[in-house]
């Protein structure tokens, strides 16, 4: 596998109380590679990728929203 070429397709976690998250990311215009042998290890193709991710954005998004970050920074209690 080459893991300079390779990109985030699920983000998922629990946190300290037991409250679960996860969701696809959809692959960005810029992200062209595809190993099929990572397909085969994860068991997601690309193609559910494309119709249910989020875009990045979003992802980035969510997960710094469920961690309390604004900017990539802790936000004041």
């Amino acid at each position: 596998m080459d893991m300079q070429q390779s990109y985030p397709i699920e983000i998922a976690w629990v946190d300290s109380l037991g409250s679960a998250d996860s969701f696809l990311i959809r692959p960005s215009p810029a992200w062209t590679y595809w190993e099929p042998k990572a397909e085969t290890i994860h068991g997601i193709s690309r193609e559910p990728l494309i119709r249910a991710g989020l875009s990045v954005e979003q992802a980035a998004e969510r997960l710094s929203d469920a961690l309390g970050l604004e900017n990539g920074v802790q936000r004041r209690a």
